[in-house]
């Protein structure tokens, strides 16, 4: 019975651990997202490509942040290319690539002459800043796409209705999810596969760690 009454008082304590652990981490925390961004492309034609990062700035406003980072591929990295815009960084250095908007209504970093075997993966971070209350109005979008290497045809087409052959999309305003797209017409279903997964922050994690514990605890009585 002893040992029950302390399992009892412990899974308050706990808890009240983990969500001031979460609090605690709120207010300290930089206002940003974090996504894992896998591609998978197992039929892929044998060819050199273009990897294109881009940042839309749809408020007109020099206000949101993107940064990749771990950017790694089976195939190759090519060379950076800067085209348009506000960009810094390089891939192989583990402060990766920053694209801000600026003045400039897009921004891009290319990555030229570069290929994928199977797979390619990146780490995104991203501001999410919306200085306007109508949902209607244009927000900042980040997209990720992979082009021929000499033309803006894809050389992965998607669905993307704008036709930019975008392989997902994220709007920069609080509360917006990725939008994936699939193969594009006259190319098989798995031609390429792509997720884009949340990482949950430290306060989130630390919860689901105190969670998980006090249900172990359980088990074990």
């Amino acid at each position: 019975m002893r040992q029950r009454l302390g399992l009892r008082a412990s899974v308050p304590l706990l808890l009240s651990l983990a969500l001031g652990t979460g609090a605690a981490s709120a207010e300290t925390a930089p206002d940003e997202f974090v996504y894992d961004v896998v591609l998978t492309a197992p039929n892929a034609p044998v060819r050199l490509s273009r990897f294109v990062f881009a940042l839309a700035n749809g408020d007109l406003l020099p206000d949101n942040v993107v940064r990749i980072e771990n950017l790694h591929t089976d195939g190759y990295l090519g060379q950076p290319v800067k085209t348009t815009g506000s960009t810094a960084g390089d891939p192989v250095f583990a402060a990766g690539i920053t694209i801000w908007d600026g003045s400039n209504f897009v921004s891009r970093w290319i990555q030229q002459e570069a290929a994928i075997a199977e797979r390619l993966s990146f780490r995104l971070r991203t501001t999410k800043l919306y200085p306007h209350d109508d949902p209607k109005h244009p927000a900042d979008q980040f997209s990720f796409a992979v082009l021929e290497s000499n033309s803006d045809a894809g050389y992965l087409t998607s669905d993307d209705p704008t036709t930019a052959n975008a392989l997902f999309t994220l709007d920069l305003r609080p509360g917006s999810k990725p939008t994936l797209y699939r193969p594009g017409p006259g190319r098989a279903p798995d031609a390429w596969t792509i997720t884009v997964t949340p990482v949950p922050e430290p306060g989130t994690a630390a919860g689901v760690a105190a969670v998980a514990a006090v249900l172990w605890m359980r088990r074990r009585q």
